[in-house]
């Protein structure tokens, strides 16, 4: 795991009275933003996919999409993911329609029955034979993968710590140099700066275009960065 830190100043707003000469100057506001990161590699891989069936009949396509949830809950029990890494959305039905370039209308098709599954896989050396079983599956899509780690709240909270004591840092530098004094803070305020975790978008083109391996992956380093706005009284 590595820290850095990168610092951007900007001076708000310093205010003098006409009488600065005579009197203490006037309270004024000292606007620092500053920048903490942590890099590490992550040890888990987050996956999103979709079971999707259309049928004329209904119950036919909720039938076939239960189906395969059942199978690939079978799949992921093999490969020891446990249920704590399993979340299931509830199974929405409706009324399918595809557009029609001859009557540039959506025809009715039949009826969908779909279902969207997170799934965390932690161990990287299987993820490409595991990913490869569910593109066996004709009703199963792989939307998109991303990686992170189990300890990410605590990464997060690092790189807010580091950024906001070198704002503090830069805020005393900048006040005796100006022959000010800090004051109180005024205000806090965080972004995160999240390194897109070098996941990728998976599209699956369906039946027609299905995957005859896995997807291979390769996380690399992983890079949050947390950038804060602190607002300082001088006097």
């Amino acid at each position: 795991m590595k820290f850095s830190i990168k610092i951007l100043i900007v001076v708000f707003s310093v205010f003098f009275s006409n009488s600065c000469l005579t009197n203490n100057i006037n309270e004024g506001i000292i606007l620092i933003y500053g920048i903490g990161e942590v890099t590490f590699i992550p040890n888990n891989v987050n996956l999103r996919i979709t079971i999707k069936n259309i049928d004329t009949n209904l119950q036919n396509a909720s039938n076939k999409t239960k189906n395969t949830i059942d199978n690939f809950l079978n799949i992921c029990n093999a490969y020891s993911i446990i249920n704590e890494n399993i979340h299931t959305s509830n199974i929405s039905t409706g009324r399918e329609y595809k557009y029609s370039s001859e009557t540039r209308e959506n025809e009715f098709i039949g009826y969908y029955s779909n279902v969207t599954m997170l799934i965390m896989v932690d161990d990287f050396s299987k993820f490409e034979e595991f990913s490869g079983l569910l593109l066996q599956f004709d009703d199963i899509s792989i939307n998109n993968f991303q990686f992170s780690h189990s300890d990410i709240v605590k990464y997060e909270s690092e790189a807010d710590l580091l950024a906001l004591s070198n704002a503090k840092l830069t805020a005393e530098k900048i006040a005796e140099h100006m022959g000010l004094r800090l004051g109180k803070i005024i205000d806090i305020s965080y972004t995160i700066e999240r390194d897109p975790f070098t996941g990728a978008w998976y599209y699956d083109s369906g039946p027609t275009g299905r995957s005859t391996g896995g997807i291979p992956v390769s996380p690399g380093i992983i890079t949050i960065s947390r950038r804060v706005q602190v607002k300082f009284r001088i006097n």
